[in-house]
């Protein structure tokens, strides 16, 4: 048996879905005669050569595990987008984009696969596919293959937004384009997976609901080993440490950025705070640049490796986390995260407006903890769901 894993993101990117569609290998690695993995080259946020680029398709072989990573095609409306700056005529052009293409230009990981396809191992009967990550067009790449080939289809379900309307809203889309692209996914594509598999169990129970023949699991999306290892918090200050990407479904940022300009104008709090993760859609530039006394606060930083995440970490005492509207009750990969790190939490869209004041004026943070929630490795997922051969 051979797996076939269709990411978006992996290592050395430093992304909460890279590390997921790495524990995925690690795990499926013990069990497999063969490990594939088919992703993008990313550019912005990890150290590929430039020559990277001009290659048709890169291999690398690690044991058992194989990756292959694609260049992107030379498409020139989607290269245009990409050098332009966050406005109007951005958004314009990403309308234009999907009105040609019919998805979103962030979703087009289709239009380099198919054009070396050719060039990549075929899956077998009796193999396995299994797309992780966003975005959704993975899921759909990993559909294709199960029709022509024949072989079983795992969707790792666990990034709310490719389920998109009903969880959150992107703000640049009309009403009836999400409709279009969330509607045929939804009634046409995933009844058609082998295993769904999910967090929480409100999630996994409303995809049941959804596709009664589809078999659906709950995996957590789990916490890095190395979190169980941070020192506790020391005393003294104010350190917030916020990771992960920002998008403009978390807008509960906009209201709490005002509560903390508000009290930093009365010389109310003091702290400081460690932002760390990517800019989506200019997000956190925007909020800094509206709230100017909580920006003198903020560290803005890039994706950084493990190793220095981590120191992030033990500099903190306190972790903030923004949930996606609509979708605050659901488990996340960071909140896990934060959940091990041994840091007291403000998870603001589920708290009053008083309880995030004391928790900003405090220097010894009232314990504001997430719900408690399974956490299963994949490895145990693994042994429990799928038979090892032979």
């Amino acid at each position: 048996m051979r797996i076939f894993i269709f990411t978006h993101w992996y290592p050395p990117n430093y992304t909460a879905p890279a590390f997921r569609a790495q524990a995925w290998c690690e795990g499926f690695s013990k069990i497999a005669q063969e490990v594939i993995v088919i992703t993008p080259i990313r550019s912005g946020n990890e150290p590929y050569p430039a020559d990277f680029q001009k290659k048709t398709l890169l291999e690398e072989r690690k044991g058992n595990i194989r990756i292959f990573r694609m260049p992107l095609t030379n498409h020139p409306l989607r290269n245009a987008i990409a050098r332009m700056p966050h406005n109007a005529y951005r958004r314009m052009l990403m309308g234009l984009f999907f009105l040609l293409h019919h998805k979103p230009v962030h979703h087009s990981f289709d239009l380099d696969f198919e054009a070396i396809e050719h060039q990549l191992p075929i899956p077998q009967a009796n193999d396995w596919v299994l797309s992780s990550g966003p975005p959704f067009v993975l899921h759909r790449l990993a559909l294709r293959w199960k029709m022509m080939h024949g072989c079983k289809w795992i969707a790792d379900y666990r990034d709310l937004w490719t389920i998109g309307r009903d969880r959150f809203r992107w703000s640049w889309m009309r009403e009836w384009w999400q409709e279009r692209v969330d509607g045929e996914w939804e009634r046409h594509w995933l009844h058609l997976a082998d295993r769904l598999v999910t967090v929480g169990p409100t999630l996994a129970a409303d995809l049941q609901r959804q596709f009664p023949r589809v078999d659906v699991s709950v995996l957590e999306n789990g916490a890095q080993e190395d979190m169980k290892q941070l020192s506790p918090p020391q005393g003294g200050g104010n350190r917030w440490l916020y990771v992960g990407n920002l998008y403009p479904a978390q807008s509960s940022i906009y209201p709490l950025f005002s509560m903390l300009e508000v009290a930093l104008q009365k010389n109310e709090i003091d702290f400081e705070w460690r932002f760390l993760g990517s800019d989506h859609y200019g997000c956190l530039t925007d909020v800094l640049s509206k709230f100017p006394l909580v920006a003198q606060k903020c560290k803005a930083l890039d994706w950084q490796s493990r190793k220095d995440v981590l120191e992030h970490y033990a500099w903190s005492n306190g972790c903030i986390h923004f949930p996606y509207e609509g979708a605050e009750g659901i488990p996340s990969a960071k909140r896990n995260e934060y959940a091990c790190s041994g840091r007291n939490i403000l998870m603001y869209s589920n708290q009053s407006k008083q309880e995030v004041m004391d928790w900003a004026k405090s220097t010894e943070f009232p314990k504001v903890l997430p719900p408690l929630f399974r956490s299963e490795l994949v490895n145990a997922w693994i042994s429990k769901e799928i038979n090892p051969p032979g």
